[in-house]
């Protein structure tokens, strides 16, 4: 598995373009959170976005200032950024999740994350089906996977899924992954054509999630559940008007008053002479 520099960068930017087409890149504002040398933010500031980068190293805002000076930096937490709510229209968490210990801390990242963003956001993480082969390639490469050190934090795709259930259920998330050269179980001819591809499966070594601000409305279960609620509520409609339907044919009416009879009509109403 090739994981030099140059090669995740190159990785990371088709699962980028795929996560981002749906996004309106001129003019809107775009916050980065975490800092690291596979995502370049001017990659991002040339695509159209006014690019904020947020990292809590106290260092990274000199080194970003000369490599990026097109880009904003901030020195900050990613589970209390300093920004008001929907201060930006998307941001990305860049590694930043599963940088956290314990469930909590990785909740709270996230909440941020949907707060700051008025639309949508990504999520990017090492897939944790691949840590032992990344582990082995980065040591036999002597490379650093994040500019924090040489920790890898991944997770799990099913990790992922649970914690996007818990903080954001009403949100809706699409999946992608992304190989690199040298990984998979397939022979090398028959890898080769999508090493450069995107998967719609979190089967791949760095997995991307897109959760949009949106409800999911129109997802397959959300129609299934609006059509069975609409079918019972046309049910209870029509059992209450067939109830008062029932009742009005069988109210029991009062007695209709006797008319008062002319004189001499012999019970019988006169038709004149």
């Amino acid at each position: 598995m090739d994981i030099r520099p140059g090669t995740i960068a190159s990785a990371q930017r088709v699962l980028l373009e795929r996560t981002m087409s749906g996004w309106k890149a001129q003019g809107a504002s775009l916050l980065v959170v975490g800092s690291s040398w596979e995502l370049d933010p001017d990659w991002l500031w040339r695509r159209g976005f006014d690019v904020t980068v947020i990292d809590r190293a106290p260092d990274f805002s000199g080194m970003l200032r000369a490599a990026s000076p097109k880009v904003a930096c901030r020195l900050g937490a990613p589970d209390a950024l300093p920004f008001e709510n929907g201060s930006f229209d998307y941001a990305v968490l860049n590694h930043q999740l599963y940088a956290s210990r314990d469930a909590v801390g990785r909740q709270d990242i996230l909440q941020e994350a949907l707060r700051v963003a008025s639309r949508s956001i990504l999520v990017l993480e090492w897939n944790r089906l691949f840590s032992g082969r990344l582990r082995s390639a980065a040591a036999g490469n002597g490379a650093s996977l994040l500019s924090c050190g040489t920790a890898l934090p991944c997770a799990y795709p099913w990790e992922m899924a649970s914690l996007f259930r818990q903080c954001c259920p009403e949100r809706k998330t699409a999946w992608l992954s992304t190989w690199l050269p040298g990984e998979g179980f397939l022979p090398g001819k028959l890898l080769r054509p999508v090493q450069s591809a995107c998967l719609s499966l979190p089967l791949g070594v760095l997995i991307g999630v897109r959760i949009d601000w949106r409800s999911a409305t129109g997802s397959a279960l959300s129609l299934l559940d609006r059509a069975k609620q609409s079918l019972r509520i046309a049910g209870e409609r029509e059992e209450v008007m067939g109830n008062g339907l029932q009742s009005a044919l069988h109210k029991e009416r009062p007695p209709l008053p006797l008319k008062e009879l002319h004189p001499g009509s012999g019970g019988q109403g006169s038709c004149g002479t």
